[in-house]
This record gives structure tokens, sequence and C-alpha cells, in this order.
């Protein structure tokens, strides 16, 4: 997992970003992020960018854009080859998640995708709410996770059900 740098990996960031526009996917995001100087601005500090490449580029990131309380705000972009792949996207979320835990005890993260809620709270996260027609039109369904529930997950531990 290598941690963005200003100027080395520039270029880089501004492939993956490329990559996106053109597969579509960035129709997922917000739309300040379709923008490459603001997608370069967003990534460098304070946000933390973490991301694994592959000899045709980034084909994971995942970054934390803090707030000012104990929370930070995730967003994630797998390559569309890589998607389908859960031996290497799985290991990639965990360790950039474990290093967002060193930073804040709680993540907070958005979709638009109803497809990802199941993967979602799958992988640990407790589904919110739903915020009706904030992005684009679409609503946007609102996870969170702290450390101790992502702990747990790696743990092996469902906590729903110890709550039950």
């Amino acid at each position: 997992m290598k941690l963005y740098e200003t100027g080395l990996d520039d270029v880089r960031v501004h492939r993956m970003w490329e990559q996106m526009m053109l597969s579509g996917d960035m129709r997922n995001f917000p739309p300040c992020f379709a923008g490459l100087t603001t997608f370069l601005n967003m990534v460098q500090r304070p946000t933390t960018f973490l991301f694994e490449e592959d000899d045709l580029g980034i084909w994971f990131a995942m970054w934390l854009e803090p707030s000012t309380w104990d929370f930070g705000i995730i967003s994630m972009w797998i390559r569309e080859d890589k998607r389908k792949s859960g031996k290497l996207a799985m290991p990639a979320i965990s360790l950039a998640l474990h290093h967002f835990f060193t930073k804040v005890s709680m993540i907070v993260a958005y979709t638009i995708q109803p497809r990802l809620i199941e993967e979602y709270t799958n992988f640990g996260c407790e589904l919110r709410g739903v915020l009706p027609r904030i992005a684009f039109g679409e609503d946007a369904f609102m996870f969170t996770m702290t450390r101790e529930q992502f702990a747990a997950k790696l743990a092996g531990v469902d906590l729903r059900e110890e709550s039950e």
C-alpha cells in the first residue's frame, strides 16, 4: 500500500482520474471530483490517499478526508478489471482501513449504488440512513464503522449478533 506524495505521485493519480472519467466511474462521485485540478488538490493533505498499483497503473485507491471531530469520510475506487476479485480487493480495503483507524475512531462512507449496500454491511459497516435525492437527484446511502467494529470484523466477531 502506497501513501500519496505530492508531486511524486501526481502522474499516477492523473492516470487514475483519466480511467475514472473514461470508464464512467466518475459519475458515482461528487461532481467536484470531475475536474482534474480539483481532484489532485483533494488527494493532498490533510486527506490521506492510499493506493495499490500494477503494470496498468493504480487499481485500488481509498482516501480519508478528515473532519474537525474524530471521524473521516472515506471514498474508494477499484479499477473495473479488479472489481470482481475479492482476493485482491479485500486485503487492500482492510489494509487501508487499518491505516485510517490509526487517525480517526470512526469512518463515514456514502454510496449512490444500491447494489453495494450488502457489500458494505457484510464488511461490517452500519447503514445509518438514506439521504433522499442528495446526489444528482439520486438517493445516497450513508454508512459508519467504528474502530471497534473494524477490529471485531478482523477477529471474525459479528457485533450485530452480540447486541441482539
